[in-house]
């Protein structure tokens, strides 16, 4: 039976969307979602038009700030792929790394959508203090110009964790980065049945209890109509079914032995083109 990822996000008023992850509480029970956001997005990526009054400005994150801490120790978010392969080096140069500065770790994923903006997921604020851009593997020596402090987060004003709707954020970088932005879809009617190649991207494991893999993965998801999704049964579980779990502002995808699991958090799904340009988020 497929595995469903579930996805989701903030919608515009033209259903204009913007993919990317969330991940479930655990792999055997994956609900990734991938959030869109709510309103019309500027050529300066001026995301939550309105909602750019909720600006919260951050003082400068140190490497052992209790909060960066205390949200590693207490709930990993490190990136796990499950059925996936090895992405091949430059193929997706808009993928970032969200790193915990005191552990010097991966904490969630996102994308460059501007040179010097990240498109993330809100679950994922307080684990992080530094953006790494150009990362294709995690074991790599960083330049100094691939590696950014945090200017400001914009998280979505109706984020909740209970119903897991409204899971984005957006982050400002300190400086812009070399590498180029993905486009955003503004097509409501993006992705249909017939589009075969949908991937979700993160780093991570390649099995359930696997050791973390350093290199980039892909893995491909074929796209799922909302009411189909809603009355899919758990593929481990059939006591377990997802209706009532799809909200209107999420989309699904799905395919035989594909995961994404614990800390997919951020990453992007992705309609890939024939060059990273052609991509779509």
């Amino acid at each position: 039976m497929a595995q469903i990822t579930r996805t989701g996000g903030n919608i515009a008023t033209d259903r204009r969307q913007a993919k990317m992850v969330r991940h479930g509480r655990d792999c055997w029970r994956f609900l990734l979602l991938f959030l869109a956001s709510v309103s019309a997005v500027t050529p300066r990526q001026e995301l939550f038009s309105e909602e750019l009054e909720q600006l919260e400005e951050l003082p400068s994150i140190q490497a052992n700030s209790s909060q960066n801490n205390i949200l590693y120790d207490n709930f990993s978010l490190e990136k796990r792929i499950i059925g996936g392969r090895d992405a091949d080096a430059g193929r997706h140069p808009s993928i970032v790394s969200l790193v915990n500065v005191g552990y010097q770790a991966h904490v969630c994923g996102g994308t460059l959508i501007a040179s010097d903006m990240v498109l993330t997921a809100a679950h994922c604020k307080g684990s992080f203090g530094q953006v790494r851009t150009g990362v294709h593997r995690l074991d790599d020596s960083v330049q100094a110009k691939d590696r950014f402090a945090i200017n400001r987060l914009w998280m979505h004003p109706e984020y909740d964790v209970e119903n897991l709707g409204y899971d984005i954020m957006l982050v400002k970088l300190s400086g812009k980065a070399r590498q180029t932005p993905i486009r955003l879809n503004f097509d409501g009617n993006i992705p249909t049945v017939e589009n075969d190649n949908i991937s979700v991207i993160g780093f991570g494991v390649k099995e359930t209890g696997g050791t973390t893999s350093n290199v980039l993965q892909e893995a491909k998801v074929l796209y799922i109509p909302n009411d189909e999704c809603d009355k899919k049964k758990y593929p481990y579980n059939s006591d377990f079914s997802y209706e009532g779990l799809i909200m209107d502002n999420m989309m699904c995808a799905a395919d035989n032995g594909k995961d994404a699991c614990q800390g997919d958090s951020g990453g992007p799904l992705i309609l890939s083109g024939a060059t990273p340009g052609d991509d779509v988020q």
